[in-house]
């Protein structure tokens, strides 16, 4: 008689289920952006503590501490076993387990701009980096091959005037060379991406590249596809969103 050897893996409840899902997505999230996601309302701190300590003992959450110029925050990111914990209760299959965050500063800023655009009404839907490249369902369903293809941090899609239509996201935490941003802007303007949120650090790393933009649009003759704000706005905003390209149009996220 054969021996079943599938392997047993440990049961997990569906706010366990939720927190896996984000943390795969995210990459790396802090243990703050995980209150304010799923427990500012309900949970106390020692509750929270509680269940993220539970699933990093169960293996299925990994813990490190990443120093900010701020403070020092305790970050989760997803483990093998709870990569297989996910696939085992959805209905999509992640295909591969994401790679490591190398860059955690970035990444964190990442899930906080992904909690500020998601609650706007007109977002229907906000892939993150790892769901791009770890779905096939994003390329395939979704016909979104060249958000895949450019390693784009986030893919929006949104409902505006009855239209719905997906954007591309990318978040630049530091400055880049020339060089390196002027071989970024092309390879966005040679593919098929309709429109770039383009969200910087400071205004003046989004005029650095804005500049290298402007010289891309002259040899082109084109009007301008990347719409940029700076992240302290984006992060103070109270009503709209408004994103704004050199050509002079704006798009905004109510």
């Amino acid at each position: 008689m054969r021996k079943n050897t599938r392997k047993k893996y440990p049961e997990v409840t569906a706010r366990d289920l939720k927190i896996l899902v984000f943390v795969l997505e995210s990459k790396i999230v802090s243990r703050n952006q995980l209150q304010n996601e799923f427990f500012s309302h309900t949970k106390t701190v020692r509750s929270l503590n509680a269940r993220l300590n539970r699933l990093v003992l169960l293996s299925l959450l990994s813990r490190a501490g990443i120093q900010t110029e701020k403070e020092f925050l305790f970050c989760y990111s997803i483990t093998k076993e709870g990569l297989f914990i996910v696939q085992e209760h959805l209905i999509y299959k992640p295909l591969k387990l994401p790679e490591r965050s190398e860059k955690p500063i970035h990444d964190l800023t990442l899930v906080d701009i992904r909690r500020f655009i998601s609650k706007r009404k007109c977002v229907l839907n906000y892939l993150t980096e790892n769901v791009l490249q770890c779905l096939d369902i994003c390329a395939e369903y979704y016909n979104l091959g060249a958000f895949v293809k450019s390693n784009m941090d986030a893919a929006i899609e949104l409902e505006i005037n009855q239209k719905r239509f997906w954007v591309a996201l990318e978040f630049e935490n530091t400055c880049q060379s020339f060089e390196k941003t002027d071989k970024k802007l092309k390879k966005f303007y040679d593919s098929e991406i309709a429109a770039m949120f383009l969200v910087c650090r400071t205004k003046t790393q989004l005029e650095q590249i804005q500049a290298v933009e402007s010289d891309i649009l002259k040899s082109r003759n084109c009007k301008s596809r990347i719409y940029g704000i700076s992240l302290d706005v984006l992060l103070a905003t109270t009503t709209s969103i408004n994103f704004t390209s050199q050509s002079g149009l704006t798009v905004r996220l109510p």
